[in-house]
């Protein structure tokens, strides 16, 4: 009874152990086979097939090749933008340029131009003082018989500047002849007189203006400011040694010498200043030669009595110039009227 109940307690034991050997085999094999799951879900998560049939390695390197043609196409996108950025930027700049150029020869061919005109209007003035077109015309319109239309001259100013304006852009020149010179002041000296009236007109006198109108200085020549006395005394009868001058400049009163409707020219100022002086000895109303013995002549034969030496005196130069043979008559001078003539 005894070795039965040993040998059921060894068969147990057996049976058991079996059981634990095929359990523990059956947990080992389980435990591979687990392993060899994960192994292959390893392997499958990093060959997973994509939708197409693909394998995710493919897929990926796919993705790779297309996400690098992207990035190059982006690349030469952002290279065609760049270059379209500096063709532009290039084209602008040229253009720039061209403008700028374009500009810089516009300013550089206006400065030549510029430059060339000064030269030649320092060369050639657009006009020659010595012909004294406009001063000849103006005084053939508003001059007649010596008396002058100051109202009409005043109305049409214009013309007067036109021709002051000549006169105080002009330099007399070391160069110009005596005759040119004389001209020259002579023909200031009188149209300026006219434009010192017409400033101040109406007037019925030149000594209504100011108390000493010839010490007035408004005279613009070439920089330098004159008076009338100034051109007169400091100039022509200064320089010029030539007493019949006080035949040709023309003071605007009525006991002056009249006022020529022509410009004295150098070419023709000789005979003017003859024709001017032999007028006015003539004028009765300025001299009288009914005497033999006596003669009554223009105070201006008084006031500048000493610019007639040169011709051996006044009565020298009355028998000169009047045809008459005086010697020594009695001398006396005739009222001298202010009064405009107008």
């Amino acid at each position: 009874m005894k070795y039965i109940f040993a040998l059921i307690v060894f068969s147990g034991i057996l049976f058991l152990a079996a059981c634990s050997d095929s359990n523990e085999k059956e947990n080992q094999e389980t435990t591979e086979s687990t392993k060899s799951n994960k192994n292959s879900e390893s392997k499958t998560s990093k060959t997973r097939y994509s939708s197409d049939g693909n394998t995710d390695s493919e897929s990926i390197q796919s993705k790779s090749n297309s996400k690098n043609q992207q990035t190059q196409n982006s690349s030469n996108e952002n290279q065609g933008s760049s270059e379209n950025l500096s063709d532009n930027s290039k084209m602008a700049k040229d253009s720039g340029e061209g403008n700028n150029s374009e500009s810089q020869n516009k300013n550089s061919s206006n400065a030549v131009d510029r430059f060339n005109e000064t030269s030649a209007n320092d060369e050639a003035p657009s006009f020659n003082i010595h012909e004294y077109k406009k001063l000849n015309a103006f005084l053939g319109k508003y001059v007649s018989n010596g008396h002058v239309n100051y109202a009409s001259i005043k109305s049409n100013k214009s013309e007067l500047m036109a021709i002051i304006n000549e006169f105080e852009s002009t330099s007399p020149s070391s160069s110009w002849s005596k005759n040119e010179k004389l001209c020259f002041w002579i023909n200031a000296y009188n149209i300026f007189t006219i434009k010192l009236i017409v400033d101040n007109y109406p007037t019925t006198s030149i000594t209504k203006i100011t108390a000493k109108p010839w010490d007035k200085k408004f005279i613009e020549i070439d920089g330098s400011t004159y008076s009338l006395n100034g051109i007169e005394t400091d100039i022509i009868r200064k320089k010029y040694d030539e007493p019949r001058i006080h035949f040709a400049l023309n003071c605007a009163s009525k006991s002056c010498p009249i006022l020529l409707n022509k410009a004295y020219k150098p070419g023709t100022l000789n005979s003017q200043l003859t024709s001017q002086t032999k007028a006015f000895l003539n004028d009765t109303s300025k001299n009288d030669f009914s005497s033999k013995k006596s003669i009554e002549i223009s105070s201006i034969f008084d006031w500048y009595k000493d610019d007639f030496n040169s011709s051996g005196g006044v009565v020298s130069f009355i028998n000169k110039y009047k045809g008459t043979d005086y010697d020594s008559p009695k001398i006396s001078y005739m009222d001298y009227s202010w009064d405009l003539n107008k």
